[in-house]
């Protein structure tokens, strides 16, 4: 008696089969054999497919190495509002050029070599030099005061005050400006006495003479220059105007310009006009060979 046969459907094709012809997966799957050689070869078509994308990536990141070292080469696409993200971006791009200008600088006072931040300025001078006034004006307000010509050393940067201008309002239009890490500009009123040696381009011929009040010797060298000026700790808008005359005001001598930066040159601020400048003919008139004191007068203008 022959055994009985039995006969199973194709799950692709579903024609019925002898069981002992068709093939068998451990999912208990029947397929006949051009049903199973199709879904092979498609298989094989998809992975080769993925093989070759994967060899393309590959290819293509060998290729720019510098975008597959980044570990977010694609930021924006994690961010909602990408325009809140690039003004945001923006501002601090602009503060950090702000900081970076704040480099620290060397303290203008003679015979003083610190380097200091512009935030300490004001603290290093209250501290270590308690000889420089520290006056708190407002703006457009006149600060008068006296001083000796013949006190004035060559090429020695000598402070008189320091100016601190109370009623300052930084301009903070297209900036970000925080008053915390923003010092309010610190302005030094400065001087010295500049010799015709050091004017001439090349010479770097250092003079230091002690002033002696005698009948036979000037007090003010022929083509010596007394400048003054004033700098402060940070870049500003702002300008001054700066006076020197008599006791009587009868001879006065006045200046207008920016507010310079300190550690400027003076030789290049007394070449270019950019102080005021008392020649040895006004100093030797005005203090009568440096026996009378001068009225100094400055006034720190608001941005126009």
């Amino acid at each position: 008696m022959e055994p009985r046969r039995k006969f199973v459907a194709c799950d692709i094709c579903k024609r019925s089969y002898d069981e002992s012809v068709l093939l068998q997966n451990s999912d208990n799957n029947f397929y006949c054999k051009d049903c199973f050689k199709q879904k092979l070869c498609s298989s094989r078509k998809l992975c080769d497919s993925d093989d070759i994308k994967k060899s393309k990536d590959v290819e293509k990141s060998k290729r720019e190495p510098s975008k597959s070292r980044k570990l977010i080469p694609n930021p924006d696409i994690y961010i909602q509002n990408v325009n809140a993200a690039t003004e945001l971006h923006r501002n601090h791009s602009l503060t950090s050029v702000m900081s970076l200008s704040k480099k620290p600088l060397q303290c203008p006072k003679d015979e003083c070599n610190k380097y200091i931040s512009i935030g300490t300025l004001e603290f290093h001078f209250k501290t270590e030099h308690k000889d420089v006034p520290v006056i708190c004006p407002n703006l457009d307000a006149r600060c008068a005061s006296k001083f000796y010509l013949r006190d004035i050393r060559y090429c020695v940067v000598q402070c008189i005050a320091l100016l601190k201008i109370e009623d300052f309002k930084p301009d903070t239009s297209g900036i970000s400006y925080n008053s915390a890490q923003d010092p309010k500009p610190l302005m030094i009123l400065m001087c010295t006495r500049i010799a015709v040696v050091h004017t001439e381009e090349g010479n770097e011929v250092e003079r230091d003479r002690e002033c002696r009040m005698t009948p036979e010797q000037e007090c003010f060298g022929d083509g010596d220059r007394i400048i003054v000026w004033v700098a402060s700790n940070v870049a500003t808008n702002l300008s001054y105007t700066v006076a020197v005359s008599t006791i009587d005001r009868e001879i006065r001598q006045k200046y207008f310009g920016p507010v310079l930066t300190l550690n400027e040159n003076p030789k290049n601020l007394c070449r270019d006009g950019k102080c005021l400048i008392l020649t040895h003919i006004h100093c030797r008139g005005m203090s009568e060979n440096g026996a009378q004191p001068l009225a100094l007068d400055v006034v720190i203008h608001g941005p126009d």
